[in-house]
Parts: structure tokens; sequence; C-alpha cells
């Protein structure tokens, strides 16, 4: 069994069981970036589209620019509660097939690569 990752457009082809929803308001608001950072990358996304960049590219500018990467991790490790969860999923994953699951599809940048990262299965 195994800790995987998805987006909510694939859903269909992934089975029910164990989707964790990896975005706020979804139920693991502890696995969601802080809202100040989702804030900031919102915020420098909107900046690079009124520049007239490609939306895939000004979302992966905007990861970039706000440090997306050290503060979400940073975020993360300050937060026992976020840890404590993460322990628990790859608990269950040694048993079942688990799912992250988050809005963002490959080119794109996501934190649910982050969360595969911060479980050490990248």
């Amino acid at each position: 069994m195994a800790l995987l990752e998805t987006y909510v457009a694939d859903l269909k082809n992934i089975p029910k069981e164990n989707r964790i929803f990896v975005m706020r308001h979804r139920g693991h608001d502890n696995l969601a970036p802080p809202e100040e950072l989702f804030k900031d990358f919102k915020a420098r996304e909107a900046e690079l589209k009124k520049e007239k960049m490609d939306p895939v590219e000004a979302h992966n500018q905007a990861y970039v620019d706000i440090d997306f990467e050290a503060r979400f991790k940073k975020a993360f490790l300050d937060n026992a509660d976020a840890v404590n969860e993460l322990k628990e999923i790859k608990k269950l994953a040694e048993r079942e097939d688990v799912y992250f699951i988050c809005y963002e599809k490959q080119p794109k940048k996501c934190h649910r690569f982050l969360l595969m990262e911060l479980a050490g299965l990248k």
C-alpha cells in the first residue's frame, strides 16, 4: 500500500476511500498552507497574471517569489498537530492506499508534493 497524490479533476480515477483533501476547509486544515502564506501566494500570482504572464508560469513564479516552499515547511514543522496528522496518515498508508488531493495539476507547483517530501516519500 502507499501514500499517493493527485488533483481534484482526477477524482473519478481514484477510489473514494482514504481521500485526504489538503486544501483549507476540507477537513485537513493542518495539511493546508497557512492562510497568510496562501494569501501572499494568490496576491503575487494575480500581479504576475496582470503582467500578462502565462497562468501556469505565473503560478509557479509566484511560488518561487514568495518562498512558498520554505515558508510552508517551516509552518508545517512548527505545527505539532500537522506533524502528528501526517504521521497517522503514513501509518494508514502502510495498510491501504491513501491519496493527498489538491487543486493543482502538474506542471503547477503544489504543496501536496511538499507533504510527500515531508512524509519521506520524495
